[in-house]
């Protein structure tokens, strides 16, 4: 299985600056589908995901590198099925505040 997935609108909402770090926060949109790896053939229905992120940048020498992703809100997934039999995780003490996806080992993606 394999996930074809497009931008549709990336908005930048606020950036912040100091020193060798950049903090961006954006409010992007996302439609994906999913398609068979053997045929590429459509797997489901197409759906749209809402996301606000914020991306974390540290200079290095001559370059900003993505030092960190996170949700800066819960995401809004516009899928109502899924073939996953993972299920949506909140993070436990400790851990950042990203919303993870467990999925067994034994699922077969095709």
């Amino acid at each position: 299985m394999v996930l074809d997935s497009e931008l549709l609108r990336l908005e930048v909402l606020h950036t912040e600056y100091e020193g060798d770090a950049l903090s961006v926060r954006t409010h992007e949109s996302w439609s994906y589908l999913d398609r068979r790896a053997s045929t590429g053939k459509p797997v489901g229905l197409p759906h749209r995901d809402e996301y606000d992120m914020v991306y974390m940048f540290k200079r290095d020498a001559t370059n900003w590198l993505v030092d960190e992703i996170r949700f800066a809100l819960p995401p809004k997934i516009g899928r109502t099925n899924s073939i996953w039999s993972g299920t949506p995780t909140r993070p436990m003490a400790g851990e950042t505040n990203a919303t993870t996806l467990s999925i067994p080992y034994s699922t077969r993606l095709d």
